[in-house]
Parts: C-alpha cells; sequence; structure tokens
C-alpha cells in the first residue's frame, strides 16, 4: 500500500501546484492582446489556488490513491497500468470542476472559460502518471490476475 500511496500522492501535489500554472499559460497564450491575463497573475494566483486546490482535489486524491493500490496490484504491463491510471485521473480531474461548477459545464456559454482549467489540470496529472515511478507490488498475496487460467 505504501509505494501507491505515495505515487498517488506525490502526481496529486504535482497536479496541485504546476495545474493552475499551465492553466494560466493556456490562458494567456490564447489572449493574444494581454488585455485579461499577464505574466504576474500566473505567481499571484499562488497564493489562494494552492490551498483551494489542496481542499477541492482532496476527494479525487483520495479516490485516485485507491485505483492506483487497485492497478499497481494487477499483473499487467507498466504501460497498461500508467494508461488506465491517465484515463482514470482524466475523469477524477473533471470531477471536482464538476461539483464546483456544475452550472458553467452545462451551460455552453463557458467552456471557453473552464476548458483550459480543465486541460491545463489533465496534462499536468498525466505527465506526473508518466514521470513518476510506480514501484511494482512485490507481495504476491496482493496480486491481482488479470486474465482467465
Amino acid at each position: 500500500m505504501k509505494p501507491a500511496f505515495i505515487y498517488s500522492l506525490k502526481v496529486w501535489i504535482t497536479t496541485i501546484i504546476l495545474g493552475m500554472r499551465i492553466t494560466g499559460l493556456i490562458r494567456i497564450s490564447l489572449d493574444t492582446d494581454h488585455l485579461i491575463y499577464g505574466v504576474e497573475d500566473i505567481f499571484n494566483s499562488a497564493i489562494y489556488d494552492i490551498p483551494i486546490g489542496f481542499v477541492a482535489c482532496l476527494p479525487s486524491w483520495l479516490i485516485f490513491s485507491v485505483t492506483v493500490r487497485y492497478v499497481n496490484a494487477m499483473k499487467t504491463s507498466l504501460i497498461y497500468k500508467k494508461t488506465w491510471l491517465t484515463l482514470i485521473s482524466i475523469f477524477l480531474g473533471i470531477l471536482p470542476f464538476a461539483f464546483l461548477f456544475w452550472p458553467q459545464l452545462t451551460h455552453t456559454n463557458y467552456w471557453p472559460d473552464m476548458l483550459p482549467e480543465i486541460i491545463g489540470y489533465a496534462v499536468v496529472t498525466t505527465a506526473g502518471i508518466w514521470f513518476y515511478k510506480l514501484e511494482p507490488v512485490t507481495d504476491p498475496s496482493v496480486i491481482v490476475e488479470t486474465s482467465p487460467k
């Protein structure tokens, strides 16, 4: 359990710290006239978005850590495991936005505002999953068979 917990913690903290920075870069690149967003906004937003990210994404991280434990116990290749974790984490990355901003997600006029945030967090989470090393499970009692015998 400990390697899965540490792995999910690394991915979660990386996402919280870098997710809004990448979102800021996406917003700056989309705002070509630099009328709304500037580079200083990326650094100024850290005061409130990192603590809010810890609280808002806590349920997703808890679900992700359980998922990492289960997927890591599967008797498959590392690429297969990380692909599953990537797909699941993209869903879990959208989950906090769905809880906090459901009216904006269901109304198409808000999609251009929400899309950079969802993309920013999904990119950082995916990069974290593939960057950090996932320690294989060594306890044979935990390993889950994925194919019938």
